[in-house]
């Protein structure tokens, strides 16, 4: 979440743009649950490429791309 301050309901979890220190801090074993991206495309290609740093094999990644905005 990056604009809690926008949101109508209360948030008490991260509130920071995703980042290497942040998957290094909560994503210990990303290798086994399946990892969901969805944003712009160049946001997508980052994060797929920093799950792989990771460890992470292509198979648990899923991803969308959104265009136009």
């Amino acid at each position: 979440m990056t604009r809690a301050g926008r949101s109508a309901h209360p948030w008490s979890g991260e509130t920071s743009v995703i980042r290497r220190d942040l998957l290094e801090r909560h994503g210990s074993d990303v290798g086994s649950p399946i990892c969901y991206v969805a944003g712009p495309q160049a946001m997508t290609s980052m994060m797929k490429e920093r799950l792989r740093g990771k460890g992470v094999p292509a198979s648990p990644m899923r991803s969308e791309e959104f265009y136009g905005y």
